[in-house]
């Protein structure tokens, strides 16, 4: 949704590649989104280079993610 949201504002820098320890476990169609939030700053994964895309996601989390989103488009 991040990255939806980053196309509508025109910003289409999402053919990054990333590299977390766990990418194997990000699923084939969120590859490129989640490169996109990584490298611009959005989402940064837990720490030690795991993203951990199942792992529950807190409001303090969505917040933070919201804002960081927020002033790449503004």
């Amino acid at each position: 949704m991040l990255a939806n949201t980053a196309k509508i504002f025109e910003i289409t820098d999402l053919d990054i590649a990333c590299s977390f320890t766990d990418q194997e476990e990000i699923a084939s169609w969120a590859k490129c989104p989640v490169s996109f939030v990584s490298h611009n700053n959005i989402m940064n994964g837990i720490g030690d280079n795991y993203f951990k895309p199942t792992a529950q996601y807190t409001r303090e989390q969505a917040f933070v993610t919201l804002l960081r989103l927020y002033d790449l488009i503004k």
